[in-house]
């Protein structure tokens, strides 16, 4: 009895967490190299807003209702991003995978590609 008590709260525990994803914007990164996020719009300003390096393989997320990072506080409101290779010494600030990218606030992006053919790629809710 307690072995199947222990799976069921595995079972809920491990399901909450895959769904925690499900009401969150997330930037994930599927190529070789580290990326540099930075929001550009629909942000809480300049010292509210979502940036984050995420790691080859790797993601960040930010729930749709928190208004720092989506100041509509709505599931389709519009989020955009400035995604840039992340090497130090400014290259996030020269070099752009995309500019000014869109998504719906309860989406997510996906950054794509490798050995320099990189490209953003927008999945609505």
């Amino acid at each position: 009895m307690r072995g199947k008590l222990i799976l069921v709260v595995m079972g809920v525990l491990f399901f909450g967490l895959m769904a925690a994803d499900v009401h969150a914007f997330c930037v994930y990164n599927q190529t070789d190299i580290p990326i540099h996020v930075f929001q550009t719009s629909g942000d809480g300003g300049l010292f509210n807003r979502f940036v984050a390096v995420i790691e080859p393989n790797g993601k960040s997320c930010c729930h749709w209702s928190d208004k720092g990072c989506n100041t509509s506080g709505k599931r389709d409101g519009i989020v955009g991003f400035a995604i840039s290779p992340y090497g130090g010494r400014f290259q996030e600030f020269m070099e752009k995978i995309c500019d000014n990218f869109q998504i719906q606030a309860g989406g997510w992006l996906t950054v794509e590609g490798s050995n320099g053919n990189y490209r953003c790629v927008r999945h609505d809710y």
